[in-house]
């Protein structure tokens, strides 16, 4: 991921309903039938998240140290960017910890709409998980300058797999919440929050009766 060519593909499908005789599959695409359109940009990698927010027409791109949007009506149209990178600080003690350079930057690897507009997004940030809100005026992201930890949200780690959803404000995640990526649990954040004993098989995929 961390080396991946600068570029973003995003494909439109329109198929048309087949008749109730037709023999086609339910799910088949034709050459024909794709519409493809590309978003390049120089300086544009570590891609780890989107969102889209068809309520603004906009698609959010989280990647390494930023976080841009494009118009949903034309791909290639970068709406806005914003900027939000681990600071140096923070980047020294994440190596002196045996982390790579680029292993620790701030990569953007949740992003969830609030029920007020908002977006929750949360980056890694040198090896400490942090989140804050973007919020959007115009086609235009702009983020709030208050932050908050992010630890149990998203992995320590840019690579390591996890999983989130916001149901009705309410943020639901199945992370690591350690340095390592041992410690892994399901949680409920928010006011009432719930966790789970640490038990890594769980996500892992194995389930035992």
């Amino acid at each position: 991921m961390m080396q991946s060519q600068v570029a973003l593909l995003y494909v439109l499908i329109i198929m048309s309903e087949g008749s109730a005789q037709s023999l086609k599959p339910r799910r088949s695409v034709f050459f024909s039938d794709v519409n493809l359109k590309l978003f390049k940009e120089p300086d544009f990698d570590g891609l780890s998240s989107m969102l889209v927010r068809e309520d603004i027409g906009l698609l959010f791109i989280g990647a390494r140290g930023k976080v841009i949007t494009l118009s949903l009506d034309d791909i290639t149209e970068k709406t806005s960017e914003t900027n939000w990178m681990a600071s140096s600080e923070d980047k020294i003690e994440c190596q002196k910890k045996g982390k790579s350079i680029e292993e620790c930057d701030n990569y953007i690897r949740m992003m969830h709409t609030l029920d007020d507009g908002r977006v929750l997004a949360c980056g890694t940030k040198a090896f400490e998980p942090t989140c804050t809100h973007l919020m959007v005026n115009e086609g235009h992201i702009t983020m709030e300058d208050t932050t908050h930890s992010g630890r149990g949200k998203i992995p320590f780690d840019p690579e390591e797999k996890f999983a989130s959803m916001m149901n009705e404000n309410t943020l639901y995640t199945a992370a690591s919440i350690n340095f390592l990526g041992l410690a892994k649990i399901f949680q409920r954040h928010g006011e009432n929050p719930i966790r789970t004993e640490e038990k890594q098989s769980w996500l892992n995929g194995e389930v035992t009766i």
